[in-house]
């Protein structure tokens, strides 16, 4: 397995696991590594081309699990906060105090 390939390993499990600030730090790694791997390679390359389609899948893949882990949270937010309404607190007592003298 390739340094990109292990990347990109790391990326889709950190998403996965919801590891959002480790996928973060991989994706940057991740874009690094496409660049250096394309860039070794001439412009019309077909391998240049499949490192950049490769990568380009794998983003669309993270963005649709980041998007359905923030839908599933934003369900589980909603569900919570159905069983909770909002109630007014009651009011506390003031304190006074007495001046003597």
């Amino acid at each position: 397995m390739s340094g990109l390939d292990e990347t990109g390993a790391g990326l889709r499990s950190a998403v996965q696991s919801g590891s959002y600030a480790e996928a973060e730090e991989i994706l940057a790694r991740y874009g690094h590594a496409v660049e250096t791997a394309a860039g070794r390679l001439s412009p019309g390359d077909t391998q240049a081309v499949e490192i950049v389609r490769q990568a380009i899948d794998l983003l669309h893949w993270t963005t649709r699990m980041v998007r359905a882990g923030r839908a599933h949270t934003a369900d589980q937010l909603a569900q919570i906060s159905v069983g909770r309404p909002y109630r007014a607190l009651a009011a506390s007592p003031t304190t006074t105090f007495t001046l003597d003298g």
